[in-house]
């Protein structure tokens, strides 16, 4: 997830994540990669960092990458975040 709006409608999205993990307290996915930019300020950056630590507490076995990215903005971080996404999840094929 590149610069989601955790934000939207007073934070929901963790109220909904905190619903979810009673129902559903295993997941089928492995890795999870979150980032934002750090240029986007801390109403997109607390919300972000707040479920990534969310998602750590709820779900052990989940590898959670999360990466701030200096200097950038909503706009110029998706080129930054695109590639390192693919880094995270395909990192054993780069060596």
């Amino acid at each position: 997830m590149n610069s989601p709006s955790f934000w939207w409608n007073n934070g929901e999205m963790l109220t909904l994540e905190n619903t979810f993990i009673k129902q559903n307290p295993n997941l089928s996915a492995t890795d999870i990669f979150i980032s934002v930019g750090a240029s986007e300020g801390s109403p997109m950056i607390s919300p972000v960092t707040g479920f990534a630590d969310a998602l750590k507490i709820h779900y052990t076995g989940l590898k959670i990458t999360s990466q701030i990215f200096d200097s950038e903005t909503h706009l110029s971080v998706v080129p930054a975040a695109n590639c390192r996404t693919l880094i995270a999840f395909y990192k054993n094929h780069f060596n």
